[in-house]
């Protein structure tokens, strides 16, 4: 067997997408970010025309677009597709032209909307195995960004949103928590705040984080005074969703409301009582991890959902239909008499 064939696969590099409005302050955050040692041998892809993603920093250019900084890091701007951008920042790296790739920062354009965007890496083939999300901040400055649906998607798709300045803050977080209940509202110059913005997807290992992403203080079952078409709620059913089964359940669910879904995160509670993490973006499941411990003293099978226009009841039903929930006719007849029938499922 050849050395290539036994070699061990490197670890996927973190991706970390800053999102938010022009002007609004992703430049001052990554900035911030760059300058902090968890931080080095960070790339960044910049993706806004005109916007430049280290100020003030010694560069000396390299070949394919990529930028070596004197910190470290590397910088390129995306000029074609940003798939093109991250295999040019592999083949450096592959090639020894850059040393190190710790982290990848990509900053979106104002107008983007994030789940695309990583939609681009995680059904790519080769870039799915190589890189893997990290987290997805939204910077905010002031209520006007608010107003435009773009900036809404990309706060209520957020781990994280940061407020570069105080001016409005009490407004900013009322509006912010309303689209994302579950979304940390960090000042930019908050102590410690690269260990904040590390580990925001999947915190398998913190159980504080897993649940504040469920606590009902701050999802409200029924959204009020939320604006419309945005909604946050949890569902908490006491019936569980067999592991032979939550593919299935997940599948469904993305072919019914992944166009509507904007973030989901959930504990489903198998048949061994054991707590399983599901997570998504949009219609991008990751893979479902069973957790060590429950994170809190709840055993019910839990889903905090963010999601713009969703039918809630269609996924109530649905959601019953797995746990072991009463249904109706209609949803009977969805469920059973379709050719995508749930295997083994069987109604009252």
């Amino acid at each position: 067997m050849s050395a290539a064939a036994t070699r061990p696969r490197k670890p996927p590099i973190p991706v970390l997408l800053v999102t938010g409005a022009r002007g609004a302050g992703k430049t001052r955050l990554i900035n911030r970010l760059l300058g902090e040692p968890a931080f080095a041998g960070t790339a960044v892809i910049v993706n806004e025309a005109g916007a430049t993603a280290v100020e003030g920093a010694m560069v000396e250019r390299a070949e394919d677009g990529i930028v070596a900084l004197s910190g470290g890091c590397v910088c390129c701007t995306v000029r074609g597709e940003l798939v093109e951008a991250m295999e040019r920042l592999l083949r450096a790296l592959d090639n020894g032209r850059i040393e190190t790739l710790s982290r990848v920062i990509i900053e979106t354009a104002g107008s983007a909307d994030p789940i695309p965007v990583l939609g681009l890496i995680a059904r790519h083939p080769y870039l799915s195995m190589r890189f893997r999300l990290d987290g997805i901040i939204a910077v905010a400055s002031n209520p006007e960004q608010l107003d435009a649906d773009a900036q809404r998607r990309q706060v209520a798709a957020a781990d994280v949103v940061i407020l570069p300045r105080t001016a409005e803050a009490d407004l900013m977080t009322a509006r912010i928590s309303q689209l994302n209940p579950s979304a940390p509202i960090l000042a930019v110059d908050v102590p410690g705040l690269a260990a904040k913005l590390t580990g925001l997807f999947d915190p398998i290992d913190d159980p504080g984080r897993l649940a504040a992403w469920l606590a009902f203080d701050r999802y409200p079952l029924e959204p009020g005074g939320q604006a419309p078409p945005y909604s946050a709620f949890v569902l908490a059913r006491d019936g569980a969703i067999p592991s032979s089964a939550l593919w299935d359940f997940l599948d469904r669910l993305t072919l019914d409301h992944g166009d509507k879904l904007v973030r989901l995160r959930g504990i489903v509670r198998n048949e061994e009582g054991e707590p399983v993490l599901v997570h998504a973006i949009g219609g991008l499941f990751s893979v479902p991890q069973i957790l060590a411990e429950w994170p809190d003293g709840d055993r019910r099978t839990r889903l905090a959902v963010v999601a713009r226009d969703l039918d809630r009841p269609a996924l109530e039903a649905l959601v019953d239909a797995f746990t072991g929930g009463a249904i109706d006719t209609a949803d009977r007849a969805a469920l059973l008499a379709n050719p995508l029938a749930i295997p083994g499922f069987r109604a009252r």
